[in-house]
């Protein structure tokens, strides 16, 4: 068998490559393709005078400047089929259509100045004698954590709107803690919150306690009762926790002191300036 040297093998991939992209711009051909692997009938499935190929301008730096073969996009729908031809294995596939997605998407955004929310599918045609052994999803070829299942691109939520008041207010949890403090709609609610979660709070919490009792919400309760509040914590600590309150109160106090002399200065600028 005549073995084939690595620049012809290079030589005639690119060519088949050319080829591949030659052939795309078959639209009915694509089409027809499309329907196929996607199992599209019936009102879903694609006509060729819908396909518009999409131009794109982005250049992928971690790829080394490489684009996706081909793009293209439904008429009237924010919806791209980006395609890439293979003539060979690379096992970095799953992380390079993921590039040229987020590369399209921003692309996309670009263009309609953020009015659009692109859905992207992509298609890998592979012409190699080889069998393809590679991921079709980043997923598969992350690391997993047992008990967590969660797909490139999904996320939890928590949203403390969604949270039962009851259950914040049992909850020993700093964060779940601060979640019932946003939650407050009035000043009296919000004062109930903070004097309610005093008692369950960590003594290793407490400076982050007061830290926000002092800089988030003294300006919306006021001062008597920011000082009532700061008087309950202090009673959970021993002498080492005391002076750290009375040290993180006197910083807050002399924060507050720098802010308004410098809105000062500012307001006497503007008054100078205006006055010219």
């Amino acid at each position: 068998m005549t073995k084939v040297s690595p620049n012809t093998e290079i030589k005639i991939n690119k060519e088949h490559d050319k080829i591949f992209k030659l052939v795309l711009e078959n639209k009915e051909a694509l089409a027809e393709l499309l329907n196929r692997q996607f199992v599209l009938k019936g009102k879903n499935k694609i006509k060729k005078e819908e396909l518009e190929e999409y131009k794109t301008e982005y250049i992928t730096k971690e790829l080394n400047g490489k684009q996706a073969d081909k793009v293209f996009k439904i008429k009237n729908k924010e919806i791209y089929f980006l395609i890439e031809h293979q003539s060979k294995i690379d096992k970095n596939m799953p992380n390079r259509i993921l590039e040229y997605k987020f590369e399209i998407k921003r692309d996309v955004e670009k263009k309609t100045k953020g009015k659009a929310n692109p859905k992207i599918i992509a298609l890998v045609i592979y012409s190699g004698k080889e069998k393809w052994k590679v991921a079709t999803k980043i997923e598969e070829v992350q690391e997993k954590f047992k008990g967590i299942n969660q797909e490139f691109g999904e996320y939890n939520l928590l949203s403390g709107r969604e949270e039962n008041k009851k259950n914040l207010l049992e909850s020993n949890n700093l964060i779940l803690q601060l979640l019932l403090l946003e939650k407050a709609e009035t000043r009296e609610e919000l004062y109930i919150y903070l004097r309610s979660i005093i008692p369950k709070i960590k003594k290793e919490d407490l400076p982050i306690i007061i830290n926000i009792a002092e800089t988030a919400y003294a300006q919306k309760l006021g001062r008597e009762k920011i000082n009532e509040i700061l008087k309950n914590i202090r009673k959970k600590g021993d002498d080492n926790m005391l002076a750290l309150v009375e040290m993180m109160r006197k910083q807050a106090e002399e924060e507050r002191r720098i802010d308004f002399g410098n809105g000062r200065k500012e307001g006497i600028k503007t008054r100078n300036k205006n006055s010219e």
